[in-house]
């Protein structure tokens, strides 16, 4: 993604503003400017071409949520949504938020000409991601797997499969629900003897069809493979 290398930081500002309210064909150059915001922290310091006042800002939500000229005026969720198919820049905003509950030192000292936009810590109207979001996948492959973490930004994985191969989230299939398609599907999913464990479970969940099931197993298993599902069912 190129940077506007011949606009200062009040024009990408502005310019971000703008696409974000001008309409969808204007949508497109969100990213673009938003990234330039967030890789060199335009949106700390700057000052107000109207006013030419200087304005700082201790919290990135802070910044999004102040209106304009001063902010954004949208809101963390809006600009996550835009920039959903981009894991890199969901990374950076997920960084922006997380710096956004302290100021850096060099913040600490303003002169008596600048607006002051106090951190009321604003992040903490937004709950912690959790579960299955990439905002969640994305911090905990930064923190625990750096490796992974850098492939997903490189675009060579999804963060869902990158949390799946870090052994931070189980692998999920979706099945229809019919029987023959749903048994094919899971029979391709799962390794031979699981999917066995799992044919043996459904199979259990029918008390008055155990002399049937048990039948059934023989004809297909040998032995050892009865053994074990034996072993199974009866560690359950």
């Amino acid at each position: 993604m190129s940077k506007r290398k011949d606009l200062d930081e009040n024009q990408i500002i502005t310019l971000l503003h703008s696409a974000l309210f001008e309409g969808v064909l204007e949508l497109n150059n969100v990213p673009e400017l938003l990234q330039q915001v967030l890789e060199e922290e335009l949106w700390r310091k700057r000052i107000i071409p109207e006013t030419q006042q200087v304005t700082t800002f201790d919290s990135f939500i802070d910044f999004i949520q102040t209106s304009p000229p001063v902010g954004l005026g949208t809101t963390f969720e809006t600009l996550w949504r835009l920039c959903s198919h981009d894991s890199l820049l969901l990374d950076l905003l997920d960084r922006a938020v997380q710096r956004g509950a302290g100021a850096p030192e060099k913040n600490q000292r303003i002169d008596s000409e600048e607006i002051i936009v106090d951190d009321i810590h604003s992040y903490d109207k937004i709950k912690r991601p959790s579960g299955t979001s990439k905002q969640a996948g994305l911090r905990q492959l930064r923190k625990k797997n750096p490796e992974l973490h850098a492939k997903v930004l490189a675009g060579e994985l999804t963060v869902n499969a990158a949390m799946v191969q870090a052994g931070l989230r189980t692998k999920q299939v979706t099945v229809f629900v019919n029987p023959l398609r749903a048994a094919t599907k899971l029979e391709k999913t799962f390794q031979e003897e699981d999917f066995i464990k799992l044919v043996a479970l459904l199979m259990s969940a029918l008390p008055e069809q155990k002399e049937i099931v048990a039948e059934k197993f023989k004809q297909v298993l040998d032995e050892k493979q009865l053994k074990k599902i034996k072993d199974f069912l009866a560690s359950l």
